[in-house]
């Protein structure tokens, strides 16, 4: 990884790479007077290229400069690396916006198929979602957009301001924040943490930021939400500790969050307890709330929920062994999404939550034998990815999930005491103390072969779902067609790993016992998709090469969610999606798309939900162009009328913002 100066990189940004020798690979010290204000040096600090000297220890100094200033420059060069210095793929053409429809609150939606626009066409889809930027404000750090929208008979596929925030790029949430006392006009977002689902599913309504930690004050987070989600959560973790990254459990029952303890120079995870609350509500709201999104009619933390996340708690720290101090991607997974949770009620769909409301009457549905017991998550894991140490930490969530559940479920007086909830530690969610057998445990840590820089990872696949079957096309029989649940560990040289994970996600039904560590094996891997990859993601909405098989169409094609990632290489200037076979369960992939372009400057990405209109919508943080650029990757027909795509895919505009943008989160909103 080569370096620029500081000065250099305040002068130009990431629009520059600078040439530099072989003995220039490192700098030696770092003047306290070329420091930014929130940073905690005082005198010249070695600052290497990694955190970890030549044996592969942590550096303190190192260790504690990235911690205190994440989005600095040092920081996004060891987040992200450095811009190409390669640009010579061909430059790819742009789609044209033909048309705007405004609104009545001055807010406005740029089109680019379909129309004219007639308001008898409800057919009203629009993906919404957060983009994480490293700015010098508050206001400037974060940004809430639209990336694809369907309404009154044309289709956006540009980034802009969500119409329903009129013209105002900055989250009314954010604002809020801010003049309550809690956020500070100087703070600076780190991190930002999104749920990953099918389309409409809860865990993708709100995305999570947390602020920079500094030693006089503690990281917070806070919910940024759509237009559908609004609501306002928050939470402060304890002192001298920062957030590198953060996942959400499928459901959205809990945050974790990895963070670095400068203070005590250890790696340890905060668990953050979730729940729902229905817009226009809060905490305080008297029970039972009204129905909204078959959700349930009351706050239910650490239990599956519609993700108007207002209630947040940090019920506890979990320690991350001594070869992770230096945790920077995280994927949660349980095998159960909301899809699991959908109950048909002729015309009028509905959902556990509301059916199984007010639970303390209700306990019954949700144990073995009742009606919805199959409709929740009984354990999962964690996995951890260190970078700098290249290894990864497998946790076992069961003790976590299992707690919550009992309690929720396992007998009248065990509900009774989620009766009383707020922040107290004695107050549902209880805090747990260090070593509580509830917390999530670790399982293991592995090599990973590489520099760690994302975890991807199954989405509705499950132990039991091993024992899946589906028709055999044009008969009566039944034929085995197995899926299990794998994480796709992700490292910036370019190779994908392929874990199995055996029990210890079982999805919807228990596991029939204890399982061993020795079930999560490496099964596979690939190689070559970049030297410098900076983000991978779940695909959404993208045909599943079908290697030949053949369908009944009532059985459900394979998706995309559990059969596919994409990549982001900043060094090729491109982008890769990828697809694991069929045929051998997963063990080995091939490629489906590359995306190249001129000017392209990945930093990370993230896919639009198609709902019911595949686009191939992906938004990319452009951290030369300081914008989130669109593109899209997949041909689509709308209202009788086809629209091709150009070979390679086609841009599909930009957002500037004032800072380097280095993620974003979205998904399909009702």
């Amino acid at each position: 990884m080569k370096c620029l100066s500081f000065a250099l990189v305040l002068a130009t940004g990431f629009g520059v790479h600078a040439a530099t020798s072989e003995g220039d690979r490192s700098r030696t010290a770092r003047s306290s007077a070329a420091a930014p204000a929130s940073s905690p040096i005082s005198s010249p600090i070695p600052i290497p290229d990694d955190i970890v000297d030549a044996r592969g220890r942590i550096v303190p100094g190192a260790y504690e400069s990235i911690a205190k200033d994440y989005t600095g420059p040092d920081a996004i060069r060891y987040r992200k690396g450095e811009a190409s210095a390669v640009n010579d793929h061909p430059a790819l053409s742009e789609v044209a916006s033909i048309g705007t429809i405004r609104y009545d609150n001055g807010g406005k939606l740029d089109y680019q198929f379909g129309g004219p626009p007639r308001e008898s066409d409800n057919d009203y889809v629009t993906n919404q979602g957060g983009g994480l930027v490293a700015a010098k404000s508050l206001l400037k750090s974060v940004v809430r957009l639209t990336t694809m929208t369907k309404d009154r008979g044309t289709i956006n596929v540009v980034p802009q301001v969500f119409w329903q925030d009129g013209a105002d790029p900055v989250p009314g949430q954010l604002r809020e924040y801010l003049a309550s006392g809690f956020l500070k006009a100087d703070d600076r977002m780190v991190v930002m943490a999104h749920g990953v689902g099918p389309g409409d599913a809860g865990v993708t309504r709100q995305s999570i930021f947390i602020t920079q930690a500094t030693s006089d004050r503690p990281a917070r987070g806070v919910t940024i939400g759509t237009a559908t989600a609004p609501g306002k959560g928050s939470f402060t973790l304890k002192p001298n500790v920062a957030a590198t990254s953060g996942c959400i459990t499928d459901g959205g029952e809990f945050l974790f969050l990895t963070l670095w303890n400068w203070a005590e120079l250890k790696g340890e995870i905060a668990v953050v307890a979730l729940a729902s609350i229905r817009p226009g509500y809060s905490l305080k709201s008297p029970w039972p709330l009204r129905e909204w999104w078959n959700d349930w009619d009351r706050p239910m933390p650490g239990m599956f929920n519609q993700g108007n996340w207002q209630f947040m708690k940090v019920v506890g720290y979990v320690p991350l062994p001594d070869d992770v101090k230096a945790p920077t991607s995280c994927r949660a997974l349980t095998g159960v999404t909301e899809l699991d949770r959908a109950i048909a009620q002729g015309s009028d769909p509905g959902g556990v939550g509301e059916l199984a409301s007010p639970i303390a009457s209700k306990r019954a549905m949700m144990l073995p034998g009742g009606k919805f017991y199959e409709k929740y998550a009984k354990g999962g894991l964690l996995v951890v990815g260190s970078y700098s140490e290249q290894k990864l930490a497998w946790i076992d969530l069961a003790p976590l999930i299992g707690h919550y559940n009992d309690t929720y479920f396992g007998s009248d007086a065990g509900n009774a005491r989620t009766r009383d909830m707020g922040a107290a530690e004695t107050q549902w969610p209880f805090v747990l103390a260090a070593g509580s057998p509830h917390l999530p445990r670790l399982i293991k840590t592995d090599d990973a072969g590489g520099h760690v820089r994302a975890i991807v990872a199954t989405v509705s696949y499950g132990y039991w779902s091993k024992d899946d079957r589906r028709r055999k096309h044009g008969t009566p029989y039944w034929m085995n067609d197995p899926h299990e649940a794998r994480v796709w560990p992700v490292t910036k040289e370019g190779t994908v790993s392929i874990y199995e994970v055996g029990r210890w996600v079982p999805g919807k039904k228990p596991p029939d016992r204890t399982p061993r560590a020795g079930e999560i094996r490496k099964i596979g891997e690939f190689k070559g998709l970049g030297k410098n990859i900076v983000g991978a993601a779940s695909v959404k909405s993208y045909p599943i090469d079908l290697q030949g098989q053949t369908w009944s169409e009532d059985d459900g094609k394979p998706g995309s969610l559990d059969h596919m990632i994409a990549v982001a290489d900043r060094e090729g200037r491109q982008a890769t999606w990828l697809q694991f076979s069929l045929l051998d369960g997963g063990r080995t992939a091939f490629v489906r798309h590359v995306l190249k372009d001129r000017d392209f400057d990945p930093m990370d990405l993230e896919m639009a939900d198609a709902y019911d209109q595949q686009t191939g919508v992906t938004t990319f943080p452009d951290g030369t162009a300081r914008a989130f650029k669109n593109y899209r990757i997949l041909p689509f027909s709308y209202r009788g009328k086809t629209y091709p795509v150009p070979a390679g895919g086609q841009r599909s505009g930009a957002f500037r913002v004032d800072g380097i943008p280095l993620a974003y989160g979205m998904g399909n909103v009702p």
